[in-house]
């Protein structure tokens, strides 16, 4: 798209938003827009005027989240888990239906002339005979009248704070506040009472549970000392410390026994592994020859042998002190000897001692064992016993307490909501707002007869302005012809001087519209002049015999003309012009009894044949 194709476009869009087009459709049709706004406004009046008027009561409630106790009883009821779920739960209750319910047979709100509505039949008086009013049972009447006060009730919490207001919206301004006040007062009290009726519930629950509970701890107590009795148990603790010290010094005894066994078996094996059991190989044995007793008499050996050694130096082998000397080392050798047997004996006798005592200390061992192990099974069979007995005594005691706490809640129990503003009666009713609602009206009724007014000019298709020519039609506009008045088309005379205005009155308004037709005839086919021109409208009583008979007198000027009247059915056009019904025209041209020239009528002061 060039440069002057968009500025072509623009200019479309900006020729088709006119804002003098709807301002010209407004003028146009103001008077039709104020009628329809003005009657429908008298009529809104009338209907809000004869609105009662709605008076409302309001009544102000503080509902405290966090109620002041004496005591704490958390668990006899709650009052919720959080503040917000807290405050809309009681909106509900003041909104519901239970509620609204008791408020309504409180104040006997059935028989009351608010909530006493007439029947249609009876309100439309003609009704009457055609339809018979319905029976309704007291069930049904009583949740209309509910369902009525639930729709005038309107709960209002005050933001930001734990205020509500109890809104009722009546005919009657004493009914208002009246209602108002006894709903925030029956919400107050059925609060306190379902309160009181659930500490009551609790303390029954609680009293019928502790007898119970008293029993089982009874039985659990005679059960744990009755086992302390039977077992012979006096303080566990002390006997299980008592035979653990015994079973750690028995272990250590057996460690000691079995480090002896061992040193013996070994020693044993040592000597039993000897191939000569002589007593000189028994005596390298470090065992034997470190005994107390072979030492002991190995010294006695070696003096024996130092003295017959001392003695030899000094005599012959043959005397007595030698024979005396080797008399005596014989005999220690001798003690050596069996010394050495003992040793090696005793060495033997140990280690089946030193076995015994293994064997002695481990059955020792397992029985204390076996002895600690049943402590300990006893031990937990009492403390299972105490613990049932003491989980008994805590919970028996915690209903106990429980029962004291709901007791004296019962008549330490508060309201938790108070009445902070009583509804007073109203002396201005809050609604109907007449005044606003005629104005609104008025206003509405302006801007729909308006909208209106512009969709009827939008879906009309008539040719009222120039422009709609070119725009709804789609042809060249050749001219515009003032509008004659009615009151000169009331006589035949009249008619006839209206089709002969151009030549009678050639300086009048008319007449220049009809010269300027002619130009723009003339002048629309330079290159291929027009011959034949057809005047025609959609609609009789449109001017075409007028328009027709003064464009021929002005083609007429300019050179021949002829005016042919097709209208078959209502011809006016030779009877305008003087001539006679009975002369032949186009209907007898047609019918082919008159010859062309017999059918056309020369006007010479005209200058036109018709």
């Amino acid at each position: 798209m060039n440069n002057k194709q968009a500025l072509e476009t623009v200019r479309d869009i900006e020729g088709s938003i006119d804002l003098r087009d709807y301002w010209n459709t407004i003028i146009r049709n103001r008077w039709q827009i104020i009628g329809f706004t003005v009657s429908l406004t008298i009529l809104a009046a009338i209907f809000i005027f004869s609105l009662p008027p709605i008076y409302q009561g309001e009544a102000v409630v503080l509902i405290e989240s966090d109620e002041a106790k004496v005591i704490s009883i958390d668990e006899v009821y709650d009052l919720g888990t959080g503040r917000n779920e807290y405050y809309l739960t009681q909106f509900e209750i003041l909104k519901s239906r239970e509620l609204a319910e008791t408020v309504v047979l409180a104040l006997d709100l059935e028989n009351h002339p608010a909530f006493q509505k007439k029947p249609a039949a009876n309100r439309v008086p003609f009704l009457s005979f055609f339809i018979s009013p319905k029976q309704v049972t007291e069930e049904e009447k009583l949740k209309n009248v509910v369902d009525e006060f639930r729709d005038n009730l309107f709960i209002q919490p005050v933001r930001n704070t734990q205020l509500v207001k109890v809104i009722f919206e009546s005919e009657d301004p004493k009914l208002a506040a009246e209602v108002a006040n006894s709903l925030a007062r029956i919400y107050i009290e059925n609060n306190l009472e379902a309160r009181l009726q659930m500490t009551q519930q609790a303390a029954s629950w609680l009293s019928e549970r502790i007898s119970g509970l008293k029993t089982k701890l009874d039985e659990s107590e005679r059960a744990l000392q009755d086992y302390k009795e039977k077992e012979g148990l006096v303080e566990v603790e002390g006997v299980r410390t008592l035979v653990a010290k015994e079973l750690s010094e028995i272990t250590a005894k057996l460690v000691e026994a079995r480090n002896q066994r061992t040193q013996a078996e070994n020693i044993v094996a040592q000597i039993d592994t000897l191939k000569d059991q002589s007593i000189e190989t028994l005596s390298g044995i470090p065992a034997v020859l470190e005994h107390s007793l072979v030492q002991r008499f190995k010294e006695q050996e070696a003096l024996a042998e130092q003295k017959l050694s001392e003695l030899s130096k000094r005599y012959g082998y043959k005397h007595p002190k030698i024979i005396a000397a080797k008399s005596d080392l014989a005999a220690t050798t001798k003690n050596v000897e069996k010394q050495i047997k003992k040793v090696v004996e005793g060495i033997r006798k140990e280690y089946e001692v030193a076995k015994a005592t293994e064997r002695s200390l481990t059955r020792e061992l397992e029985n204390v064992k076996e002895k600690l192990q049943d402590i300990n099974r006893k031990e937990y069979r009492l403390n299972e016993l105490s613990r049932e007995a003491m989980v008994n005594r805590q919970l028996y005691e915690s209903f106990f307490s429980r029962i004291k706490e709901t007791s004296e809640a019962g008549e330490l129990q508060t309201a938790h909501a108070r009445i902070v503003d009583k509804a007073i009666v109203p002396v201005q009713p809050i609604k109907p707002k007449k005044v606003l609602l005629i104005a609104f009206v008025f206003v509405a009724t302006l801007f729909i007869g308006t909208f209106l007014v512009f969709i009827r000019d939008a879906l009309d298709r008539t040719v009222k302005s120039k422009e709609d020519v070119t725009e709804k039609i789609g042809e060249q506009l050749l001219g515009v012809l003032p509008l004659l008045k009615q009151s000169q088309k009331k006589t035949k005379d009249d008619r006839r001087a209206i089709s002969t205005t151009f030549s009678k009155d050639t300086k009048s308004t008319f007449s220049e519209s009809i010269r300027t037709i002619r130009t723009g005839v003339v002048l629309s086919g330079l290159d291929n002049p027009h011959k034949i021109l057809v005047v025609t409208s959609s609609v009789p009583g449109e001017g075409k015999t007028t328009v027709s008979s003064n464009l021929s007198e002005a083609f007429g000027q300019m050179g021949r003309a002829l005016l042919i009247d097709a209208d078959m059915r209502r011809p006016s056009v030779a009877s305008n012009f003087g001539i006679a019904f009975s002369a032949p025209g186009l209907s007898n041209l047609v019918a082919g009894t008159s010859e062309p020239s017999e059918c056309i009528h020369s006007i010479e002061e005209l200058g036109i044949d018709v």
